[in-house]
């Protein structure tokens, strides 16, 4: 029980930090200029992978 409980914390707290990371970064391109839109999508995509690989990590 303990472990679900600690599960779903976990995983509000990533949606959180996803969600302030998108906000930081679309202000950060945003002053950019709308030309960095595609490397922006390429460096989210990057950061999934990243958050993907550690939560597959952590599983094992």
């Amino acid at each position: 029980m303990l472990n679900r409980t600690q599960n779903i914390q976990q995983k509000t707290n990533a949606k959180e930090s996803t969600e302030k990371l998108n906000k930081k970064m679309k202000e950060t391109w945003s002053s950019l200029g709308d030309g960095n839109i595609k490397h922006t999508s390429s460096l989210v995509r990057c950061w999934h992978r990243k958050l993907l690989y550690q939560k597959i990590k952590r599983r094992h």
